[in-house]
């Protein structure tokens, strides 16, 4: 449950480059997201999205702290569903 070699390494980064493009890059700089959506000045929604991309890693490592130590059952459900999801198990 724990093979982080299938995923790029954290931590992810956002750089918004020249304000034009997003990108995310893990922490050896390669880039492993580029949001192609143009960026609406009124509209925050691509930056919002590549803000959660960045964070994945961050949440996941959340959700399985929250698993190994919570005590109530619906909890540690919703944790163990979210990382299943996340990690393809």
């Amino acid at each position: 449950m724990n093979d982080y070699s299938k995923r790029s390494p954290a931590p992810w980064q956002l750089d918004d480059g020249d304000g034009s493009q997003l990108g995310v890059f893990d922490s050896n700089g390669e880039e492993i997201a580029y949001l192609c959506e143009p960026r609406n000045l009124a509209s925050e929604t691509p930056t919002a999205n590549a803000r959660l991309i960045a964070v994945a890693p961050d949440l996941l490592a959340a959700l399985k702290s929250i698993l190994e130590n919570s005590g109530e059952r619906s909890i540690r459900d919703t944790a163990r569903t979210a990382i299943t999801k996340a990690e393809g198990t």
